[in-house]
């Protein structure tokens, strides 16, 4: 499903001038839609496409031909503590879904300052 409006020609010129083993992999995941992270069951939208640090020489358990993947999790489509962005996304951990129903809970349940505390606390040793 889309969440937002399609750029097709945009889009096609922008692939053109990715690296030629990464196209294919971003052609197959166009930025406007909604995906669903089979690790979390979240609904995601692509934040970047990245290029694995094998620079796609070979097909290995943390990247699929180079390609590695940014993901945002938001309120938008999720009740979610709080909204970040995931990084080191492989392409075959996502599903194109739908959006949510309109009867769905959907935000964040920590206010920004209570997520920077939350977020800090990981950080500290326990």
């Amino acid at each position: 499903m889309n969440h937002s409006e399609p750029n097709h020609e945009k889009f096609r010129e922008w692939i053109d001038m990715r690296p030629q083993h990464l196209r294919s992999g971003i052609q197959a995941l166009p930025p406007w839609k909604l995906y669903r992270m089979s690790s979390s069951g979240h609904r995601v939208t692509l934040y970047s496409y990245d290029e694995c640090k094998c620079g796609g020489r070979e097909i290995h358990e943390d990247c699929e031909g180079g390609l590695s993947l940014t993901v945002s999790v938001t309120g938008q489509f999720n009740r979610v503590k709080f909204s970040r962005n995931v990084f080191g996304i492989l392409p075959r951990e996502l599903t194109e879904c739908e959006l949510p129903a309109s009867d769905e809970r959907l935000g964040e349940t920590m206010s920004a300052p209570e997520a920077k505390r939350f977020v800090a606390s990981l950080a500290r040793p326990h």
